[in-house]
C-alpha cells in the first residue's frame, strides 16, 4: 500500500505517485469540463 504522504518522503515510489497524480489530474480535468458543459 502506498500511503497518501508527501512524495519527498518516499523517493522509491515517485513514479507510482506521479502516475497516480496524472490520473487524478486527468479525472479532475474531465470533471471540470463536464461541469463547464453543463453550465
Amino acid at each position: 500500500m502506498i500511503p497518501m504522504s508527501p512524495p519527498k518522503l518516499m523517493p522509491g515510489t515517485q513514479s507510482t505517485i506521479s502516475s497516480e497524480r496524472k490520473q487524478d489530474l486527468h479525472t479532475l480535468a474531465t470533471e471540470v469540463s463536464e461541469e463547464t458543459w453543463r453550465n
